[in-house]
């Protein structure tokens, strides 16, 4: 344990000195459970010699605290006893108490009480003690909340950077030093690597590493299927390594010792091993978490996809870069030659356009054509300028022709022929004649409009969830002020009420946070973490409808349900933020009020729920799109309702992981209705 690990240890000191003090003990310590490790460490102690703290590692039912975790209940030792315990190295103690640190049926750690001042401890102490233990883990598990609500939150933050700098970048290197600088900042880990697949000779090369030595990166070779990364990008199923933990094999090949803390994810793409990423030798010590295991696939996820992008672009610009060599001896080659080169580039999906020195078009391909909107038999023998489409790539053109042989690189945007506008980067080359002179140029250009609209859309994306995120966080930070301060006088009912609102915010958060990470998932062509149950519909809905009433004084929310239904087995909390989905979107799609029935009911084997409102409705141009990630419905009354885009997507992907079907049916200006069905389970 440390500080990193438990980064609330300051606190949990001060209780430890408070509870010694009140039952006047002169040693003491308090232990938590590394869930990684499975084993009890000390978090913080007080009078108890440096060598026991630090080898301090107790397994459940092992020892005295061993076995209080495991049962749950105090043990009180007396005078003389011997305690088989590491904490007192098997030593004879005066007295002692260990009792449970206990939250929501859980226990999370023991506290440990010895060597009192006075007369030995008794019955009393062990109430006083059992009573102060809940009270420090119930301190403990909100602090904790707070932390991976934090932790959360940088981890989202971490990987909307991320994919702000892989998405605005096709340079491969560039790419993945990106990614391992998040990774080992945002995990504080001291070293990682990337390691590439290798398609020809199938074995994981390092592609890119921080904290190993130059010779390590360069004789590094893993087949796949062998060692741990090997076996993880083999399996696709990453690996987590605890502090201390010992295992056979190692990530990468290495003349020291395994490090003491390290993960493995998969870079996969569509379902297809890439590389892994290797994280390892945490700053602060201690084990990584299945939170920050769960942060590295998530951060893997996006990084894979944009290393493929410029795995795939680099190579693109190595076939241009050809292309235009082949283009510059063209009239030195035979016909047929001339013949095989124009289907290549006849063929690219790039556009690509030759001018002369005189700056007329001497050729261009149909991908040009069809971007420029310049018909070829008209535009060979022209200049550009005569085309209104052609001016802003001339002005690109003409940078070149000053740039004393240097390739220029530009976004522009053209009108398209339904009237949208389109960005495309064009790479302009200028050409050399046979004596080296510069004289026409090559320009490429690269359709880039979906990227800058996905961009542009995560960055709409932050700003509502950021959003989003600002109020409970406000208002817990309110609370925690108002009950941290000394001047306040807090009655023990309201302050247990202003908890339960704080609680309330921080799960509030988590939801959201969860729903973005699933997203992401999607994204990445990764299935979901479904947690299978049995559900009972009606109690679900009820809930759900429930929790929206609290959001809503204009509209009355009707809950149907006529008849008895079946059992489904699903993973209720990701159904019920599906409901949540749909029923927030029929009260902020009805701004004027209205009702909004939800109904339910049993048909072949398959339950249904439908929510209908009497809201804007939706066109039916726009509905096809209405699933789509990031898509709104693009009218002056919809793009005054804020919203991600993402909430009908994640619908979408929970109902299909479970097997079901979702569907809307609306007219425009008179509400919608919005529908999913989800298998009944056997028998039920």
């Amino acid at each position: 344990m440390d500080s990193e690990s438990v980064p609330f240890v300051p606190a949990l000191d001060e209780a430890l000195g408070e509870a010694m003090e009140l039952l006047r003990a002169r040693a003491g310590s308090l232990m938590l459970l590394d869930e990684v490790s499975g084993e009890l460490r000390i978090a913080v102690a007080r009078g108890l010699p440096p060598e026991v703290i630090q080898r301090a590692r107790v397994r459940a039912g092992d020892g005295i605290a061993g076995w209080v975790f495991l049962h749950s209940r105090p043990r009180l030792l007396h005078r003389e006893e011997r305690a088989p315990d590491s904490l007192s190295g098997g030593n004879r103690l005066d007295s002692a108490i260990s009792a449970p640190l206990r939250v929501r049926r859980r226990t999370i750690g023991v506290l440990n009480i010895s060597d009192p001042e006075g007369e030995d401890f008794g019955g009393a102490h062990v109430r006083m003690l059992l009573v102060f233990a809940r009270q420090a883990a119930a301190a403990i598990e909100n602090a904790r909340l707070y932390h991976s609500l934090q932790r959360r939150m940088s981890e989202l933050r971490a990987i909307y950077r991320t994919g702000q700098a892989l998405t605005s970048s096709l340079n491969l290197g560039r790419v993945l030093r990106e990614t391992l600088r998040r990774a080992t900042h945002v995990l504080g880990a001291r070293s990682g690597s990337i390691m590439l697949i290798d398609p020809e000779e199938h074995e994981l090369r390092i592609a890119h590493a921080v904290g190993l030595s130059r010779e390590i990166i360069q004789r590094t070779r893993v087949r796949v299927g062998e060692s741990i990364a090997g076996a993880v990008a083999q399996s696709g199923v990453p690996i987590i390594l605890a502090e201390g933990e010992v295992d056979e094999r190692s990530l990468v090949a290495r003349d020291r010792e395994v490090p003491d803390a390290a993960m493995c994810v998969p870079l996969r793409v569509r379902g297809r091993a890439v590389g892994v990423l290797n994280i390892s030798q945490r700053t602060a010590g201690g084990s990584f978490s299945g939170d920050e295991l769960r942060f590295l696939a998530s951060l893997a996820d996006q990084s894979a996809v944009a290393i493929e992008n410029a795995r795939l672009y680099h190579r693109l610009q190595g076939e241009v870069s050809f292309a235009n060599r082949e283009l510059i001896h063209a009239n030195h080659l035979l016909e047929h030659e001339k013949a095989k080169i124009q289907a290549v580039v006849d063929g690219m999906a790039d556009g690509v356009i030759a001018i002369n020195r005189a700056g007329r078009i001497t050729f261009l391909n149909p991908t040009a054509e069809a971007m420029l909107g310049i018909p070829a038999r008209d535009a060979v023998g022209g200049g550009l300028r005569r085309w209104p489409t052609g001016k802003a790539l001339l002005a690109v053109i003409e940078e070149a022709r000053g740039s004393d042989g240097m390739s220029v690189v530009k976004e522009i945007a053209l009108p398209a022929a339904s009237d949208e506008r389109r960005v495309f980067s064009a790479n302009v080359s200028p050409l050399r004649d046979e004596r080296g002179r510069l004289g026409g140029c090559i320009a490429v250009l690269t359709d880039v409009t979906d990227l800058k609209e996905i961009s542009d859309l995560k960055t709409e994306l932050v700003s509502f969830v950021s959003h989003e995120l600002r109020n409970p966080v406000t208002s817990i930070l309110g609370f925690a002020e108002m009950l941290r301060s000394p001047d306040a006088n807090i009655q023990p009912a309201m302050r247990e009420e202003f908890c339960g609102i704080m609680v309330g915010e921080c799960r509030r958060l988590l939801s959201l946070v969860n729903e973005v990470l699933d997203v992401s998932r999607m994204e990445a062509g990764r299935g979901l973490d479904l947690v299978l149950g049995p559900v009972d519909v009606p109690e679900l809905l009820e809930r759900a409808v429930g929790a929206q009433r609290t959001f809503t004084s204009r509209h009355e929310l009707v809950l149907q349900v006529p008849e008895p239904l079946p059992i489904i087995m699903a993973d209720g909390e990701k159904i019920h933020q599906v409901m949540t989905n749909i029923l927030s979107n029929a009260i902020k799609y009805s701004p004027g009020g209205g009702t909004v029935v939800t109904s339910a009911s049993a048909r072949g084997g398959r339950v249904r729920v439908s929510v209908a409102d009497q809201g804007l409705g939706i066109p039916p141009e726009m509905i096809g799109k209405l699933f789509q990630r990031y898509y709104r419905v693009e009218t002056k009354a919809h793009t005054t309702i804020r919203g991600t885009g993402l909430g009908l997507f994640f619908v979408k992907g929970v109902v299909e992981a479970h097997g079901g079907s979702v569907w809307v049916e609306s007219q425009h200006g008179k509400g919608s209705r919005f529908s999913f069905e989800l298998p009944a389970a056997p028998g039920g």
